[in-house]
């Protein structure tokens, strides 16, 4: 029996998705990662509050797939690392790891962070793409105690400006 733990990820969606939505493990829509799986020693409230106060600044902005890599086992697409992505992907790293997180791939966040979209079984992106990131969705991992599953938690929208 395998054993697991309380853990979370951080994607944007590329297709309007409600909180609560569940899925298998194998079969996640088509989404951009923005922090990879990680287990932090905080309530939900403390994760949201932390996550919230990270995002509050940062505007909505779109990227283009620039091309297509494989790692290990697993088929991404690649985004234009622009100043954005990175500024936002800094901002949740750097609230998680001034916190004590623990990701499952170290070599993927931070200062290895690459802008990805994982190859799903029925949907991908193509290149020359352009994808809107306009929000950031923590993922459960773990929903109801099941590690097949996965569950969108809550959907932080990024900053919106006001004309």
């Amino acid at each position: 029996m395998e054993h697991f733990t309380q853990k979370w990820t951080l994607v944007s969606f590329l297709d309007p998705i409600a909180v609560g939505t569940q899925f298998f493990w194998k079969n996640w829509p088509l989404h951009v990662t923005l922090a990879g799986t990680f287990a932090v020693d905080w309530d939900v409230d403390n994760l949201l509050d932390r996550l919230t106060q990270s995002v509050a600044e940062q505007q909505p902005f779109q990227t283009t797939v620039t091309g297509q890599t494989e790692w290990g086992d697993t088929s991404v697409m690649l985004l234009d690392q622009n100043q954005p992505i990175m500024n936002l992907h800094r901002a949740v790293f750097n609230t998680l790891s001034t916190s004590g997180a623990v990701f499952n791939d170290p070599q993927y966040v931070g200062e290895g962070y690459t802008p990805h979209s994982t190859i799903q079984e029925s949907v991908q992106l193509q290149v020359g793409d352009v994808v809107t990131i306009k929000d950031l969705a923590i993922v459960n991992m773990f929903p109801d105690h099941d590690g097949y599953q996965r569950q969108v938690w809550k959907i932080l929208p990024l900053a919106t400006v006001q004309v």
